[in-house]
C-alpha cells in the first residue's frame, strides 16, 4: 500500500487520556481534541506516512 493511503484505523485503549499527553509529548498534532460520544471518547490524528489514526475508550456502559 502507498505511504499515507490507511485511513480510520481503529485503537482501543483503556486511558485516552493518559495516551494522548503521550503522543503529544513526542510530537503528533492532534487538533480536534479529545471528542465525545454516547459510546465513549476518541481523538483522530495521522502517523508520519499521513495514515489517519482513530485512539478510542469506550464506554463500559456502550
Amino acid at each position: 500500500m502507498k505511504p499515507g493511503s490507511t485511513k480510520g484505523l481503529v485503537l482501543e485503549t483503556t486511558n485516552l487520556e493518559a495516551d494522548v499527553a503521550t503522543l503529544k509529548e513526542n510530537g503528533v498534532k492532534i487538533d480536534g481534541g479529545i471528542q465525545e460520544q454516547q459510546w465513549g471518547k476518541f481523538v483522530t490524528f495521522n502517523d508520519p506516512d499521513g495514515n489517519g489514526i482513530v485512539l478510542q475508550s469506550t464506554s463500559p456502559d456502550a
